[in-house]
């Protein structure tokens, strides 16, 4: 039995992480990796929610600052982990690697590394852009290693093992309203999230599992694990508590807005540390058969030496007779197994076969010529591979044995000659019927990739040569500039859908001066010259058009923007305007209110001097005032028959 090997890297901060000037919240000493957590005062006792959380794993990887004299780079983590993946899969064991963590948090570089060999398969997954990560993963990736091994050793004993080994790159788990996940993304990482948590309740499941021991935990050993809750745990079965050597890589952040995301995964991962795995050598059943008959007929030939056996001699050579024919026969027919499918593989490589889905592909590396057969009731491809040196080609009657025999009208015994030189192939021809791009030819001729050759009336082939598609590819083209213009339409579409007889009818220069029906079809191919040319030209006449009708569009709305424009800068003046006179009208209020402030409080100040002794002057004054006061009220009151008592209070004098 062996436990999960679990190790834990932190990545450098991102640019989103350097823009927010986040903190540091991880450190790395040895296997031990500790968190801290900055919003907790230094006053908290609380186990639970202390300064720092300390984790012990098998690896911790400082992968913060390249500077650093403890980076872990790409290679260490490799030769610590990976190497070991390497042995047990020689080992005949099955082996796992899978990396979990948080969305961004480095789980697709730790796996993929330099992406030369798994291109092919990540372009096809799944990734989307989220606040978190412009990449992010939006499926798992598992990659699956099928590792045969199949050989005799010694004592030409049957040897064969075989190990998967599982390269596991998990989706990031992810917070929906930290990476602004709307619609389609939401919905993903909600499945995303489901299959982690399903992943999540496998591991502690097995984790309890692992740690119960006695009668009291007989309830826990016997839990159910729900391996079948998602695609992801069911694929993971072997891998977590199976017969596997397993491996998990904890990617974190060390950025303090990440520091709950961070403290999950590492708990995640202190929990699957736990996990006891069974991995067993994966050796063949009829290999295992083989062995323990081998092993079995030993030791009845010893007993026979050693006089030691309860039975008769002759019962036991019986027996050890009949065990060595049946080892016999399944160390036979596993070598003929093994024969058969070396001489299959054999085969694909010197072909260049291999699957592609529910095709075939045929990438050879070697120049080849491929038949195109103009029988409707052929079924099969012809490929001929082309041989340094020279190939002859021609029929069965020719006085030296040719390397590709045709058959067909105009074929000669001799018909040409290919001749392969480092790479560079050229047709010399022995007969006056080669044509090579409806061309005929009569000297030395070099193939270019995608021509077309036809021997005779009715071999056609195209010459395909990986190495030139290859540099094509690379310098951006996919035309071949051998290919001249004629009378006959040479692309390729049109060229591969004639006939034979056809395309050899309008090769021939006989038939293009003579032939009426050529003349004809000329005459049709300039009319649909000039049906294209006139197709052409409406078109290009209606893009005029519909370029004049998008400019008059743009014209006006670009009218109507600058009119916009001038209405926001009129109304934009006028509550500037009425901004300004409402803080004229502000100014003058508190300046009047501090008039009024000032009034009121010289008021006051005469209300206080209003204890002072009275001035003589200003109490003769007023007495005067109040004589003429009353006798105006009394004029008043006599001229309307009315009498009025008055009372005049003396002043306090």
């Amino acid at each position: 039995m062996a436990s999960v090997k679990v190790a834990v890297r932190v990545r450098p901060f991102n640019k989103r992480e350097v823009a927010m000037n986040e903190k540091l919240i991880v450190q790395m000493d040895g296997k031990r990796t500790r968190i801290f957590n900055t919003k907790t005062p230094d006053s908290c006792r609380d186990i639970d929610r202390r300064k720092h959380k300390d984790f012990t794993f098998d690896h911790s990887y400082w992968s913060f600052d390249p500077n650093d004299e403890n980076y872990a780079s790409q290679e260490k983590v490799f030769y610590d982990l990976g190497t070991d993946v390497i042995e047990s899969a020689f080992e005949g064991y099955n082996a796992c690697v899978f990396a979990y963590g948080q969305t961004g948090s480095g789980k697709t570089f730790t796996m993929m590394g330099t992406p030369e060999c798994m291109v092919r398969g990540n372009t096809h997954r799944t990734t989307a852009s989220t606040k978190m990560n412009d990449v992010s993963s939006r499926s798992h990736a598992i990659f699956t290693i099928t590792f045969v091994q199949a050989g005799l050793s010694e004592g030409n004993m049957p040897s064969e093992t075989v190990s998967k080994v599982h390269l596991v790159d998990l989706a990031g788990s992810e917070r929906a309203n930290a990476t602004g996940a709307t619609g389609q993304r939401l919905k993903e990482g909600a499945h995303i999230n489901k299959s982690l948590v399903t992943l999540g309740t496998v591991i502690s499941t097995l984790s309890e599992l692992s740690s119960a021991s006695g009668d009291a935990s007989a309830s826990k050993r016997n839990a159910f694990i729900p391996y079948r809750d998602s695609v992801l745990t069911w694929l993971l079965k072997d891998s977590l508590g199976g017969n596997s050597k397993t491996i998990m890589i904890a990617t974190i952040s060390p950025a303090e807005c990440n520091y709950n995301d961070t403290l999950s995964a590492l708990r995640y991962a202190n929990r699957a540390k736990n996990i006891i795995n069974k991995p067993t050598i994966n050796e063949d059943a009829n290999v295992k058969l083989i062995r323990e008959l081998r092993a079995e007929i030993e030791k009845l030939k010893s007993l026979i030496d050693k006089n030691m056996a309860k039975r008769p001699p002759q019962v036991l050579l019986a027996q050890i007779q009949e065990k060595q024919e049946q080892e016999k026969v399944l160390t036979e027919e596993w070598t003929e197994k093994w024969r058969e499918t070396q001489q299959i593989l054999q085969e694909q490589k010197a072909l260049g076969l291999r699957k592609s889905g529910v095709g075939v592909v045929l990438d050879s590396e070697m120049p080849h010529l491929v038949g195109i057969d103009d029988d409707l009731l052929s079924t099969g491809v012809t490929l001929y591979h082309l041989k340094e040196g020279k190939t002859l080609v021609g029929t069965e009657e020719a006085p030296v044995v040719q390397d590709i025999v045709l058959t067909g009208a105009d074929v000669e015994s001799e018909h040409c000659v290919v001749e392969l030189d480092s790479g560079v192939a050229t047709l010399h021809p022995l007969s006056p019927h080669c044509w090579i791009n409806t061309a005929q030819v009569d000297k030395p001729t070099r193939l270019s990739q995608g021509c077309i050759i036809l021997l005779g009336r009715n071999n056609m082939f195209r010459y395909n040569d990986p190495a030139e598609a290859a540099k094509l590819r690379k310098e951006g083209g996919s035309g071949n500039g051998n290919l001249q213009s004629t009378v006959v339409n040479l692309s390729r579409l049109s060229l591969l859908s004639w006939s034979v007889s056809d395309l050899h009818a309008s090769c021939s220069s006989d038939n293009l001066v003579n032939s009426s029906e050529d003349l004809r079809a000329v005459e049709e191919l300039e009319q649909q010259k000039a049906a294209l040319l006139k197709e052409k030209a409406d078109f290009k006449r209606e893009q005029e058009e519909r370029e004049e009708r998008w400019a008059a569009r743009r014209e006006a709305l670009e009218g109507a923007q600058r009119e916009l424009e001038r209405e926001w800068g009129a109304q934009w003046k006028e509550w500037a305007d009425a901004i300004a006179a409402l803080e004229t009208r502000q100014h003058e209020l508190r300046a009047r209110r501090h008039l009024l402030e000032q009034e009121r409080r010289d008021e006051m100040t005469q209300v206080s001097d209003s204890d002072a002794p009275p001035d003589l002057n200003v109490i003769s004054i007023k007495y005067q005032f109040y004589l003429v006061l009353v006798a105006i009220v009394v004029l008043i009151c006599l001229s309307g028959n009315i009498i009025i008592y008055s009372h005049v209070c003396p002043l306090n004098m």
